[in-house]
C-alpha cells in the first residue's frame, strides 16, 4: 500500500500541500480514523498553545549576545531575567476579543506563550544586561564578569 499516491514530480511542481493532505488522509485510513484534525486551533486548544522561538547565542571576549525571533510580540509581551548565570526569557501573546461578524469563516491567527532558559558557561554580571526589541527580534547583551583565573598567580608548594 502506498501512502503517497502522487508522483515525486508533483512535489517539484509546488503541490506539496496537496501531497501532505493526501498523506494525512491515507494515514488516517490506515488506522481507521476519519477526519483527524489538522494542526489548527481546534487541534491545539488555546490554553496549550506554546512555541519555541529560535535563538542565536554568540560569545565575544567581553560577553554574550542573544537574538530571538518572536514575531507579533512587543516588548510589553516579553520578560527577561538573569539569575544564577542563566538568562530566562518568557512571553505571551494574548488573543484579542473576537467580534462575531458576518462573513468570518475561520480564525487562524493564534496566541500562545513561550519560555526559554539559556545558561552561560562563564559568570556574567547581572547589573550589565541590556535588551532591545525591534521588528519581532529581541536582542540581549550580557557582559561577563572579569575572571580572576585569567590574571593568574604563582602557587607555592608546601613540604
Amino acid at each position: 500500500m502506498s501512502l503517497l499516491t502522487k508522483s515525486n514530480s508533483s512535489l517539484a511542481n509546488g503541490d506539496l500541500m496537496a501531497s501532505l493532505e493526501n498523506f494525512r488522509k491515507e494515514f488516517n485510513n490506515l488506522f481507521g480514523e476519519r477526519d483527524f484534525p489538522t494542526f489548527s486551533s481546534s487541534f491545539f486548544p488555546a490554553s496549550q498553545n506554546t512555541f519555541f522561538p529560535a535563538a542565536d547565542l554568540s560569545e565575544t571576549e567581553t560577553g554574550y549576545n542573544v537574538e530571538m525571533e518572536i514575531p507579533g510580540m512587543t516588548s510589553s509581551d516579553v520578560t527577561v531575567e538573569l539569575k544564577n548565570n542563566t538568562l530566562f526569557v518568557q512571553g505571551e501573546k494574548k488573543t484579542e476579543s473576537e467580534k462575531k461578524e458576518k462573513g468570518v469563516l475561520r480564525k487562524e491567527r493564534t496566541h500562545g506563550s513561550f519560555y526559554r532558559a539559556l545558561p552561560f558557561a562563564q559568570n556574567v554580571d547581572p547589573e550589565k544586561v541590556s535588551a532591545k526589541m525591534k521588528d519581532g527580534v529581541l536582542k540581549i547583551e550580557v557582559e561577563k564578569l572579569p575572571s580572576k583565573a585569567q590574571n593568574g598567580r604563582k602557587i607555592t608548594i608546601s613540604e
